[in-house]
């Protein structure tokens, strides 16, 4: 079909596949010829979520940017995240505060699909971390910033990742302070972590940072560094022990908490503390970046409201009608967050499209509490030990047979298949 035509679409003759590629076109034809990634999809789904809301010519608007009518979007929105693709991870979430509530806002919500996932607002680490697992670690952020007076937050993933995983992002040299060791390599992998799965005391070489890799196949990979002083023998000993201590086998290596440790300087990371604050009491978090020698496209972001073509103003307008009046300074917020790489291996691409609307301030102020979070900085910035264990592959087949081979195969369980010490870095491929 004809995109042109497919944007004259009757209700009678009505598809979802020509209305969402009519709406990627106008949408990019708003875009221009930059550069540039965006899921049409994972905004059209948050526009067939508010539609049943809409009234008057803020449905005639919003049926006419979907394409279709309301109850149509509303049956193939249901349909469609009954049965995601195989291909292509989908998560959607409408999360609300209870003390914002409205009959209008709760009968919208009692509607919407049941795969939808529901629940208060989450914290901002909570909610960046739904966002990391929703994409596979392709974006760590959620898009639209979250306060004490936020009411309503609407989130759509799209992620698909074909023949290539990975839980590593890139780093740019030139971003570190000293980038004197990474011997000319311009990009380098980094992750996130919890701070207490950061830093391990082992046996054979004490105080140690590390990363581990898991594959679904069944590969454990356990990189280490140590104090510079330790031979390698007794830095790839503890490395097993970190391993070991993943697969819950016997391991005399521990956690170690951040707050544990001073701050400042240890031998491969930087501990800094900052404070915040919290609707909780005594709130104490840990974090950890790694950074360690090795594909991208760039992230992009999309203010979907700066733009008429992505259709949200209506959108917004008819969420306004069943929440309370913003306060002053309150923002309304629709934007998306694409990340897409292309290479040799496989095609990765993932968006998260979120709305986030505020309610009233006025007599509900709530009382903040200072909060406590200790963030390390790890670099593998000298030669580090890396051990790879074998473990249970991962997998949802509970057949006879895979029973059958279950106590064989725990044999392999921890064996430490390949080991290396590593003192000389490659050029890590362009990848998220």
């Amino acid at each position: 079909m004809n995109l042109e035509t497919s944007d004259r679409l009757s209700t009678t003759s009505w598809s979802a596949t020509a209305s969402v590629a009519a709406y990627a076109r106008r949408v990019h034809a708003a875009l221009g010829r930059r550069h540039v990634a965006t899921s049409p999809l994972g905004a059209y789904l948050l526009l067939a979520m508010i539609a049943p809301l809409t009234t008057g010519p803020e449905r005639a608007e919003i049926e006419r940017v979907l394409g279709g009518s309301v109850e149509e979007t509303s049956r193939w929105l249901a349909e469609l995240l009954a049965r995601p693709h195989p291909a292509v991870a989908t998560a959607v979430a409408c999360w609300h505060e209870r003390r914002f509530e409205s009959d209008g806002l709760s009968h919208w919500m009692r509607s919407l699909p049941k795969a939808i996932e529901r629940g208060a607002i989450p914290d901002r680490a909570a909610a960046d971390r739904w966002v990391r697992d929703a994409t596979n670690g392709l974006i760590d952020r959620l898009p639209v910033a979250i306060d004490p007076w936020s009411a309503l937050l609407l989130v759509s993933a799209l992620t698909t990742a074909v023949k290539w995983d990975t839980p590593f992002w890139n780093y740019e040299s030139k971003r570190l302070d000293d980038a004197a060791w990474t011997q000319g390599v311009s990009l380098l992998l980094w992750a996130y972590c919890n701070g207490n799965e950061a830093i391990v005391r082992t046996k054979a070489a004490g105080l140690v940072a590390v990363q581990v890799a898991t594959s679904a196949k069944g590969l454990v990979v356990a990189s280490v560094i140590a104090d510079p002083q330790l031979e390698p023998g007794r830095v790839i000993e503890a490395a097993y022990e970190v391993a070991a201590m993943r697969l819950d086998l016997p391991s005399p290596a521990t956690r170690v908490s951040l707050y544990d440790l001073p701050l400042g300087r240890g031998h491969a990371w930087d501990l800094v503390e900052k404070t915040f604050e919290s609707r909780k009491r005594n709130v104490r978090r840990q974090s950890a970046k790694i950074v360690m020698p090795a594909w991208k496209m760039e992230l992009t972001k999309h203010d979907l409201l700066a733009e008429p073509a992505w259709g949200m103003r209506p959108a917004v307008r008819s969420l306004q009608t069943v929440l309370p009046a913003s306060g002053k300074g309150s923002r309304i917020d629709v934007k998306q967050a694409v990340r897409a790489a292309f290479n040799t291996t496989g095609f990765t691409a993932s968006a998260v499209t979120a709305a986030i609307m505020p309610g009233a301030k006025r007599g509900l102020e709530t009382e903040m509490y200072r909060a406590v979070e200790r963030h390390a900085t790890i670099q593998f910035s000298r030669p580090f030990a890396v051990v790879a264990c074998t473990s249970h592959p991962k997998t949802k087949d509970r057949s006879p047979v895979w029973n059958a081979l279950k106590p064989r195969s725990a044999r392999w369980t921890g064996l430490p298949v390949f080991t290396a010490w590593v003192t000389e870095w490659a050029e890590a491929e362009e990848r998220d």
